[in-house]
């Protein structure tokens, strides 16, 4: 996929920023869809555990290391920061989405 089909496919999708503390640490791009789906895909893309998930076309990574995300981490869509809570353990599938600063 050439750097112009990269764009395009950023520019159709949903921006969902990742923060580590205070850091922001990548942008995942994501099909719009619900925001609990959105949040949850954006979760999935970056715990990649068959490749690496921080040269995915669809993330541009901000920081020199990789790391997979936590559920301490923020994920910021439209300037509203969310949270993942788990109720059992940190599968993607039992992700409920919390906004951590409204």
């Amino acid at each position: 996929m050439t750097q112009l089909e990269q764009n395009l496919q950023k520019s159709t999708r949903t921006k969902v920023a990742i923060f580590h503390e205070d850091t922001h640490v990548a942008d995942v791009y994501v099909v719009p869809d619900t925001l609990d789906r959105m949040l949850s895909n954006a979760y999935m893309q970056s715990q990649n555990i068959n490749s690496a998930w921080y040269i995915n076309s669809m993330v541009d990574a901000h920081v020199p290391y990789a790391r997979s995300t936590k559920l301490t981490d923020k994920f910021v869509i439209d300037d509203v920061s969310y949270v993942a809570q788990s109720e059992n353990d940190s599968s993607y599938s039992n992700l409920k989405w919390a906004a951590a600063n409204v």
